[in-house]
């Protein structure tokens, strides 16, 4: 991050004047597509100064980890906020979302569960589908620039892909640190370490609650972690939205990792109960409640229901029929979910 001294104090503090525009060999995105091979398929990406490399200053890259059986709003609101207000002090260019394999799917929801696992390669293509139209959607708007730093892939691309970006990175002389992108919930009064190898950690509260603030609280400071030293109030940017920003660190040890809070504001909080389980909730319930339906009516009647809840919910609500057909009306779910239906009206 780029430093200046305070006059008579000796103090270094965050340079926030506007960044100047780089040339364009130093984008982000050739770097991604040597690295991924799965990235060479996707259209090349014109450069932008939100995703340009600089020389001279620490350039930052979200990882959000995720299953994402299916991604919906609630994972897309909390890394937009993530990437709109987390600071441009800390100068973020860029954001990986790594899909986790089939496998971890069935560690999470049991290998004889009947709940809908969508294949690593259709999780990727409704995070990559949804980004396309959010493009679309925010051309020509300078403030919704977002999008324009994420890249969709699988974790087994990125396994491979780390240890080669960190090479190029060094190799052209830029300084890179990989950040780690972490849900509100995997905050815990009793486990909080979630550094996960990376020196920062950065999370919100826009999607899900933290247990350790509260928007409407009297105190200025978030309650301070087990094991972490107390939260720190970061200096406002005037070049950049602004909502207020917490840090502290973890000292362990073999290993400390900085936490970065981007608060949100009351008002723009997302729905606390919008969950993948609760989007596998509504899947299941159309199944019953179309079962007599054609498959373009079940298409369209699904995609109705998850429209604003899951991302691309035409692609998904298809991919879903596709595995009704494949399992039939038998589905053990089927039964049981016969007197839940019956509540339901479209």
């Amino acid at each position: 991050m780029a430093q200046n001294t305070q006059q008579g104090t000796g103090k270094a503090v965050p340079d926030f004047r506007p960044m100047q525009p780089a040339p364009a060999r130093n984008h982000l995105d050739p770097y991604v597509r040597l690295a991924v091979p799965g990235q060479m398929t996707k259209p090349i990406r014109p450069p932008t100064e939100n995703t340009t490399l600089r020389k001279g200053r620490t350039n930052r890259i979200l990882l959000y980890h995720g299953c994402f059986n299916p991604p919906h709003h609630g994972h897309m609101g909390h890394l937009r906020h993530a990437l709109r207000y987390c600071g441009q002090e800390i100068n973020v260019i860029g954001a990986f979302i790594i899909v986790l394999p089939n496998g971890m799917l069935d560690l999470k929801l049991g290998v004889n569960s009947k709940e809908i696992k969508l294949d690593i390669k259709k999780r990727v293509a409704l995070w990559d589908e949804e980004l396309r139209a959010q493009a679309q959607a925010q051309a020509g708007n300078r403030d919704e620039g977002w999008v324009e730093r994420c890249w969709v892939m699988m974790r087994s691309e990125w396994s491979q892909a780390e240890p080669q970006l960190e090479q190029d990175f060094a190799r052209d002389g830029f300084d890179v640190e990989f950040v780690t992108l972490a849900g509100g919930d995997k905050f815990s009064e009793y486990s909080t370490h979630v550094g996960w190898g990376y020196p920062m950690t950065m999370t919100t509260n826009i999607s899900r609650p933290v247990f350790f603030y509260k928007s409407t609280s009297n105190s200025p400071l978030p309650k301070t972690l087990r094991d972490h030293t107390p939260w720190e109030l970061m200096p406002s940017n005037p070049h950049s939205p602004r909502r207020v920003v917490f840090t502290c660190r973890y000292i362990g040890l073999y290993k400390t990792y900085t936490l970065r809070f981007v608060s949100a504001l009351f008002s723009e909080q997302l729905d606390p109960t919008l969950s993948s389980t609760k989007v596998r909730s509504i899947i299941n319930t159309t199944q019953v409640l179309t079962r007599n339906s054609s498959d373009q009516e079940k298409v369209t009647r699904l995609a109705t229901r998850l429209g604003g809840v899951v991302l691309s919910p035409n692609l998904l609500a298809q991919y879903i029929v596709e595995e009704w057909k494949k399992r039939g009306n038998d589905a053990p779910q089927f039964l049981e979910l016969r007197a839940i239906a019956s509540r339901y009206k479209y």
